[in-house]
């Protein structure tokens, strides 16, 4: 072997191995968590209960990409911890995911950024998870106002997802974003609500004439617009 290959394959070790410590110190800050942010990161995140577990697996071709959008998808799995060869739900995605577990370990949200102007957030409850909750269908057949339809609907701008949870069946859901009447200054706003689940009753609890898209998720800074 010459010199030139030899240096070349102690390169790809040390990539390999660096790799394997950045998989390892990122699952070591994800312990303890209830929520994370799984962008081009091959986090876990086990559900409060400890039986739980979503993995994160980043494509080869984004490690280290920078791009908000792929075209190879990551992939989010459910599995039980004791029994990690069995997949209970696969979930692929080109741009951004957070997760946000219930204290009671029973279900989760998927805030799903799909696109740089729209989000959504789905519920996966763990005893049904063959049917998905969009939450922002649930809100906008809630009742709400003229003027936060208005809003929600617009074509530019419109982000629904959850900020965090309130309780084992309720969680709080911001409702966010912008958009630019005709000959209008652009409008900014955020609705802040709160949805018990079980009875599917939602509340208006504030609103804000900005954007807002903070949510308490510990790593979010890693979502970018």
């Amino acid at each position: 072997m010459g010199v030139t290959e030899e240096m070349s394959r102690r390169n790809s070790q040390t990539i390999s191995c660096l790799l394997i410590l950045f998989s390892m110190f990122q699952s070591a800050l994800a312990l303890g968590k209830t929520s994370l942010n799984f962008s081009r990161s091959p986090l876990e995140l086990r559900s409060p209960n400890g039986i739980y577990e979503i993995h994160n697996t980043v494509h080869p071709a984004n490690f280290n990409n920078q791009m908000l959008y792929v075209e190879q998808p990551d992939t989010l799995v459910l599995r039980k911890v004791k029994d990690g060869s069995n997949d209970l739900l696969t979930l692929k995605y080109h741009r951004n995911v957070d997760v946000l577990w219930a204290s009671d370990s029973r279900s989760f949200v998927v805030n799903k950024w799909d696109t740089n102007s729209h989000c959504d957030a789905v519920l996966y409850q763990l005893n049904n998870l063959r049917k998905p909750i969009s939450i922002g269908r649930k809100l906008l057949s809630s009742g709400i106002s003229a003027e936060e339809k208005k809003a929600l609907t617009n074509a530019d701008h419109s982000y629904i997802f959850v900020d965090k949870w309130d309780g084992a069946d309720s969680v709080v859901v911001k409702a966010s974003g912008h958009y630019f009447p005709s000959g209008k200054p652009t409008v900014s706003y955020t609705f802040y609500y709160r949805w018990t689940i079980s009875s599917n009753s939602w509340k208006l609890i504030n609103k804000e004439s900005v954007e807002n898209l903070k949510r308490a998720v510990p790593n979010m800074e890693q979502f970018g617009a």
